[in-house]
């Protein structure tokens, strides 16, 4: 990047952001904080949060603490959830409710599902019911459902949701062990940053009117 800067050569992020640097060009992801939100709506709806008495418990799974989406999907999350639970309608028993305490490292299935292994032993293990799993994406829901297999003593399905719409999951959800995921087509993204490196590299300027060409919903900023 470094090089890049010293030789004028633009550089487009695509899908992450790519932070601390002066070198980024453009930017093509997703509106992840959106998918974060849509995951917290799934909940507050399953649960009827605006209807109902509660209290429901819930945790909290985030992605990986280094990517700069895995934040995006936590902050539209809790721009959802988080008043239910300033309220009491929701409870979060392990007290993790911070970015930074509900990380995966590298969003793995086997390190979700030991953190999770580790909250169900520590706080559920009399029985206590959970009703929700709020998981930023499929690979930590996966170890999520695994833990709760192995590990959780409460006799319901605790609603969990995902994002990416892995095959695994898509099975889970058939088989009622996931509630959702949030299926985004990586070809939107893909042509999108493709027609933005052609018009860099054509000489041109990407704008408004780029986006507004493409036959879905996209934006620039």
């Amino acid at each position: 990047l470094d090089s890049a800067v010293e030789k004028n050569i633009p550089v487009v992020a695509y899908d992450r952001l790519i932070r601390d640097s002066s070198a980024i060009t453009y930017y093509v992801s997703y509106d992840n904080f959106e998918v974060g939100r849509l995951q917290g709506e799934f909940i507050r709806d399953a649960l009827d949060l605006d209807n109902t008495a509660g209290p429901y418990n819930i945790e909290i799974v985030a992605g990986d603490s280094g990517d700069y989406n895995a934040d995006r999907f936590f902050k539209g999350e809790m721009d959802v959830l988080e008043e239910y639970i300033e309220s009491g309608k929701l409870v979060v028993p392990s007290g993790l409710k911070t970015f930074e305490l509900v990380a995966t490292p590298g969003w793995t299935s086997d390190n979700a599902k030991a953190n999770m292994t580790k909250i169900l032993n520590t706080y559920y293990s009399d029985g206590k019911q959970l009703d929700a799993v709020v998981c930023a994406n499929d690979s930590t829901a996966l170890g999520v459902i695994q833990a709760l297999d192995e590990s959780y003593k409460g006799s319901n399905t605790p609603v969990i949701t995902g994002q990416d719409g892995d095959i695994a999951n898509l099975k889970n959800i058939v088989d009622g062990t996931q509630a959702m995921t949030v299926y985004k087509n990586v070809e939107n993204e893909v042509s999108t940053a493709y027609e933005v490196c052609k018009m860099i590299l054509d000489g041109d300027i990407p704008t408004g009117a780029l986006v507004q060409s493409f036959p879905f919903e996209a934006r620039y900023d």
